[in-house]
């Protein structure tokens, strides 16, 4: 009885709900107003290995979401990130999210190919150098600030308000201790004003 309502609660689901295998991409188009949530995976128990729940998290993201790439090496850990990130971006409507890339390592296009010129969904280059790192962040935490601000004010139609991504790469490669200090007030703070993180 519990797979058989299981399945139709997954024929029910959203595209970034559904399961990874099975998601109708082809069919998808931006939501009109932002979804709830997305699917990071599954639960079972060893004794019902076919009955497997979908696990959900809000969206956006309540707290930072960690790729441990010490299996699979970096690269499966960045395809799992631009996975993730592609489920996240289709939470929202169009236009509704920046996309900000941290790649110490230098890669090219490390979001590619969400990334690009003219990209409304990632508008600036991914920064690659500690000074790139650190303006990136003190923006961003000024963006915090300015939406406290507006918030209090009740003027938040007078900022750009979107919510922002953080797709961070080799954690903590290339990071300096401020660098790492305006990281953790954002990973702290910037869930409850829609910053998030994707780390691995």
């Amino acid at each position: 009885q519990l797979s058989e309502e299981l399945t139709r609660f997954e024929q029910s689901l959203p595209a970034p709900m559904a399961r990874w295998a099975e998601a109708e991409w082809q069919f998808w188009r931006p939501p009109q107003f932002q979804l709830a949530g997305l699917r990071i995976g599954e639960l079972a128990l060893p004794d019902a290995p076919t009955v497997r729940l979908p696990l959900l998290v809000p969206c956006p993201l309540n707290r930072p979401a960690w790729i441990d790439s010490s299996e699979g090496g970096p690269a499966d850990a960045a395809l799992m990130a631009r996975t993730l990130l592609t489920r996240l971006l289709a939470c929202y409507p169009a236009g509704g999210v920046i996309v900000h890339a941290i790649d110490p390592a230098g890669r090219t296009d490390p979001l590619a190919p969400i990334g690009g010129p003219g990209c409304q969904v990632q508008p600036t280059p991914a920064a690659v150098t500690v000074d790139a790192i650190r303006d990136l962040l003190h923006e961003l935490t000024a963006q915090l600030d300015r939406r406290e601000m507006a918030l209090a004010a009740g003027m938040l139609d007078a900022i750009d308000d979107r919510d922002r991504i953080i797709v961070l790469h080799d954690f903590p490669t290339g990071l300096d201790d401020g660098c790492l200090a305006l990281l953790r007030n954002l990973m702290d703070v910037g869930p409850s004003a829609g910053i998030q993180v994707i780390a691995t």
